[in-house]
């Protein structure tokens, strides 16, 4: 069972040499706190804000985070190896390259989050929102994305050949040269989202929605389509109308 540290404990095994490893935090606020280059290895936080903190290059590895919300707060390149993430938020944060591994994230949400050349290395996203974010870049390899939200969001060059998005949202999502090769697309929406060059090739697109979506040079080649929404119902008729 892990040890549930007080905030002013945990701060201070922090700063020294004692082992943080299977640690317990909960219902506390923890602002400005460095954590770049110390292992967090197995700590369970519960219902905690951190706000301004760092923790770039860190290995973050078997944490279970429940209900935190981080603020402004800085990942890049820090690894969350084996991690269970349910229901927290993430805001205005950094997570340049970095790498989510073998990870489990559930009901979380990612607002405005500059998030170049993330990777998704066998993970599993169930019912997370990324709005709003850049995720130019991304890439998923194989971890499935169960009705995942990515609305308003930069995702120029993301990788997904092969990836499972049953039921996501791409609304307004700018997918310029985005590989959908082979993946499975079931009752996504692509509506009003960017298109150009992005490729669809061998994917399955059952039921998508490409309302108002620029399609130039994207390449639906062997694609398998079947009830594709293309037009908004007023549209639709309008156009069977005497």
């Amino acid at each position: 069972m892990a040890q549930k540290l007080p905030k002013k404990e945990f701060l201070k095994r922090l700063n020294s040499e004692d082992p943080l490893l299977g640690c317990s935090i909960t219902s506390m606020n923890l602002k400005d706190v460095t954590f770049k280059d110390n292992s967090l290895a197995n700590l369970e936080a519960d219902h905690v804000l951190f706000h301004n903190c760092d923790f770039s290059e860190t290995w973050l590895a078997g944490l279970k985070l429940h209900k935190c919300r981080f603020e402004q707060c800085e990942f890049s390149e820090a690894l969350f190896d084996q991690t269970l993430t349910n229901s927290c938020q993430f805001a205005d944060c950094g997570m340049e390259k970095t790498v989510f591994s073998k990870s489990h994230i559930v009901s979380s949400y990612f607002l405005r989050t500059n998030a170049k050349i993330l990777t998704f290395q066998d993970c599993v996203l169930q019912m997370t929102c990324l709005e709003k974010c850049d995720l130019s870049g991304l890439k998923s390899v194989n971890s499935p994305m169960l009705l995942m939200g990515m609305r308003d969001c930069q995702l120029v060059d993301a990788s997904f050949p092969g990836a499972d998005l049953p039921g996501s949202d791409f609304h307004n999502a700018d997918l310029t040269g985005a590989d959908f090769s082979k993946a499975n697309l079931t009752l996504c929406s692509f509506n009003g989202a960017k298109l150009n060059g992005t490729n669809f090739a061998g994917a399955r697109c059952i039921g998508i929605s490409i309302i108002g979506a620029e399609r130039e040079t994207t390449d639906f080649s062997s694609a398998i389509f079947e009830n594709v929404i293309e037009e908004a119902p007023e549209e639709q008729k309008e156009k069977n109308s005497p």
